[in-house]
């Protein structure tokens, strides 16, 4: 049998682990901070960079990086790995 938690046991459980209690709070999972992401910003330059040279196809991209040829393209036009351009207002 599953054990079911009492209303008050549920409300205890739900103060622990929101806001600055929880461990995951404030923390950012995008792009390099996450997990399982298996490039960086450096890297997605890099492929961009090599499309542009005319050398290589997605295809060819995504093996070399271990990627999806989707994301190769996702990467190519910037749909992910973005720059952020800042500008300085003087």
């Amino acid at each position: 049998m599953e054990k079911k938690h009492s209303t008050q046991s549920k409300e205890k459980i739900s103060k622990a682990t929101s806001g600055t209690k929880n461990y995951f709070y404030g923390k950012s999972f995008a792009g390099e901070n996450h997990p399982q992401s298996k490039i960086n910003q450096l890297i997605a330059d890099e492929i961009r960079n090599m499309y542009l040279g005319g050398r290589y196809t997605y295809a060819d991209l995504a093996e070399m990086y271990n990627l999806g040829i989707t994301h190769v393209g996702r990467i190519i036009n910037n749909k992910v790995w973005k720059k952020i351009v800042q500008e300085i207002i003087k």
